[in-house]
């Protein structure tokens, strides 16, 4: 649920978040249901655009460069969330935050502003020091994205300006003197910006050098592969070309929109410039030779109106297959937002309509160039486009096996389902061989981004990988809510896609089911892939006893397969199911001691012993250090802690100013932190007990375990909370 320190930003209750604020950590990180994450009440406000909230953290020294569970700073946010004003991003620069954002994510904030089109955030992080070659090469794509706003800028300014006008003064002088071989280089050379990537600014800059081209090397022109000039470029040249380039631009749209019709016309108009030039040569036979030209002038006027007149006959009446010359086409409505698929994309959203799969509302190529992924009920998924420009992930299956796709549908198309965590639902089709169910798009699977996405950082690389195993645990939790009461039954790192974001959603509904309202136990034909079964499951071939406990065990062997980055806790081999049913497993890839408490309890080969999704997110292993000191002081409020002394010198003589000193032992400790965040809170605020400390906390919750402290009424509601 969002916290309601976040909620008083979300609804501008000014006052209301000033006085929550006294109590919490102005750095802190607080979840939210809104955003999927846990964020900073600065980022908080960055989302919201609330500049009030925004201007008091920075005058209280907030930490700018805080980010959230999801990795992201307050720049990152405010590079792709629609509506953040400039204002706003100036005044955290102002304040010092890092314009690069930091080394754990994947993508900067400036290119994030460049694939957000915030070529305003975009000159005023580079204007802060925003390193444009930080993670460049991650995404060619998004390179030439970047690369195209930093062009685009350039030709905006006024220098570029005033030397473009010097360079068309002076390039008649320079082409003069070129040869056809240089003419067709740059003919080449200069197609590529006419595109519909570019703006029309640069297709505008980019025509005008082609018209200036066309009258000195025409061949090289109509042979580059030049489409006719665009309406948008034409309609901006009304108004901001002069006349001289604007009929420029006129004769190079003719030609290339009819090249063997103007031909004709230019030599017929040469043939009267010709015929005029002579008939001042030859004054004395004025009359006879006036008559001549006259008559002749008429003749090849009228070819001219003729040959006019069929030029434009034929654009209006042909059906040939040089239609599309003549007539404009409307480019394929594409709204541009994945960047691994971006290339494949731009090319379906270009092709013949002629060569696509007729479906309604979706652009839809079969070839395996398309293709993003096989199933093993024959399944195929293919990039796809829809008729309102979203890109799309598109499963198809052959009508005599679709049953599963269907029940996928079903359970997608559930209100309950429409949730962050899960990959969004989108449309249905079919033809008379298959159907077509079509989804959000993603970047990569779980398996993927584990294996080659992950930040170097060692630190960082920590954080995402428990942000991962929250997020799966979350989508989890939809799933198990009781009032959706859904089985996944084929939990795998395939299965877990990664969006654009970099969060986790959960996939593949295929062969889920749904409890009856009370009901606990399904009873089904086995379910699940090779090494991601339950321990019930595994040798059960019909009527498999399949509950919510059963997803939990598989979860768990995921949760250590994302820690571990890529390894099974029962093992990679043939003996992995054997290892399940016997529960023989291996934690050795991990050292950190939450988190085999957290997996060990989630694998329990009994089901009944296993914790339920709500649990496993209020585990420790999920804590913020704010909530493990709170932990330390609960237990320090036990009957049976004691005082304790030999802490730090200084704070241990005020505490045993008026009391007995501290025994030297594991009571008297707890009860000596209890003591000095109850009373001393300024001293306790200037020590980091959990950095300081790193294996205080981990080892006070075994012990506390191991002596059933946390089964306590006092200590539960503590763990219990998430």
């Amino acid at each position: 649920r969002t916290d309601p320190l976040l909620q008083c930003i979300i609804d501008n209750k000014f006052k209301r978040f000033k006085h929550l604020l006294r109590d919490r950590d102005i750095n802190g990180l607080y979840p939210s249901e809104i955003w999927n994450d846990d964020v900073t009440p600065l980022i908080a406000s960055v989302l919201c655009n609330n500049e009030e909230i925004c201007s008091f953290l920075l005058k209280e020294s907030v930490d700018v460069n805080k980010f959230s569970t999801n990795q992201q700073t307050p720049l990152h946010y405010a590079a792709f969330t629609p509506g953040v004003s400039l204002s706003l991003v100036k005044k955290i620069l102002a304040a010092k935050a890092n314009p690069n954002g930091h080394d754990g994510q994947m993508y900067t904030p400036l290119q994030f502003a460049a694939d957000h089109n915030r070529e305003d955030i975009v000159k005023a992080l580079v204007k802060a020091g925003a390193s444009p070659t930080r993670n460049y090469g991650r995404n060619i794509e998004l390179d030439k994205k970047l690369d195209k706003m930093f062009y685009e800028c350039s030709l905006r300014s006024e220098n570029y300006k005033k030397n473009l006008d010097v360079m068309f003064q002076k390039i008649s002088d320079q082409i003069s003197s070129s040869t056809n071989s240089t003419f067709e280089k740059l003919t080449k050379s200069l197609l590529p910006l006419t595109g519909s990537d570019y703006s029309t600014l640069i297709g505008m800059t980019t025509y005008k050098l082609f018209a200036y081209l066309n009258d000195f090397a025409p061949q090289s022109v109509a042979s580059c592969g030049l489409k006719q000039v665009p309406e948008t470029i034409r309609l901006k040249a009304e108004t901001e070309m002069e006349e001289a380039m604007k009929k420029k631009l006129q004769k190079l749209d003719d030609s290339l929109r009819n090249p063997a019709e103007q031909d004709a016309v230019d030599s017929l108009r040469q043939d009267t410039a010709t015929l005029s030039t002579n008939k001042k040569k030859k004054k004395k036979k004025k009359k006879k030779i006036n008559q001549d030209v006259s008559s002749q002038e008429v003749g090849i006027q009228e070819r001219v109106e003729t040959c006019e007149e069929k030029v434009e006959n034929s654009i209006e009446e042909s059906n040939s297959s040089v239609q599309p010359f003549i007539q404009l086409t409307n480019p394929r409505r594409w709204l541009k937002i994945s960047i691994r698929w971006r290339s494949k994309l731009e090319k379906l959203a270009s092709m013949d309509e002629k060569t696509l799969c007729k479906l309604p509302n979706l652009v839809l190529f079969i070839n395996s160039e398309f293709l993003i992924a096989n199933g093993s009920d024959g399944t195929q998924v293919f990039l796809g486009l829809r008729h309102d420009g979203a890109e799309v992930a598109i499963k198809r299956m052959n009508k005599l096996n679709y049953e599963i796709l269907k029940n996928e549908e079903e359970f997608l198309r559930l209100p309950q389902l429409d949730n962050s965590s899960i990959v969004r639902y989108v449309d249905f089709a079919e033809d008379g061989d298959f159907g077509y169910l079509v989804l959000q798009l993603c970047e990569y699977t779980l398996e993927e981004y584990i294996q080659d996405h992950l930040p170097e950082d060692t630190t960082e690389r920590t954080s995402v990988l428990k942000k991962l195993v929250k997020e799966v645990l979350c989508s989890l939790q939809v799933l198990h809510d009781q009032n959706t009461n859904v089985l996944h039954r084929d939990i795998k790192p395939q299965n877990v896609l990664i969006d654009i974001t970099g969060n986790a959603r959960l996939a593949d509904f295929g062969i889920s089911r749904r409890l009856k309202q009370g009901e606990t136990t399904l009873k089904t034909r086995i379910a699940g892939t090779r090494c991601w079964k339950a321990k019930e499951t595994i040798n059960e071939k019909v009527n498999t006893r399949y509950k919510r406990s059963s997803d939990i065990q598989v979860t768990g062997m995921l949760v250590y397969y994302i820690l571990s980055r890529g390894h099974h806790p029962f093992g990679d081999d043939v003996c992995c199911e054997y290892n399940i049913f016997n529960g023989k497993y291996s934690l050795e890839h991990l050292d950190d001691g939450l988190a085999k408490d957290l997996i060990e309890w989630m694998i329990n080969d009994n089901p009944d012993e296993r914790p339920d999704v709500n649990e496993t997110l209020a585990h420790p292993f999920f804590w913020s250090d704010g909530r493990k000191v709170r932990y330390l002081k609960t237990l320090g409020n036990e009957k049976e802690a004691e005082n304790c002394r030999n802490f730090q010198a200084e704070l241990l003589m005020k505490l045993e100013g008026k009391k007995k000193s501290y025994p030297e032992n594991t009571l008297g400790l707890l009860r000596f932190i209890r003591n000095l965040h109850e009373h001393y809170k300024e001293d306790a605020a200037k020590i980091d007990l959990i950095n300081l400390f790193p294996d205080l906390f981990e080892s006070m919750y075994k012990f506390a375990k191991e002596r059933g402290w946390n089964s306590r009424k006092s200590i539960l509601m503590e763990i219990s909370s998430t």
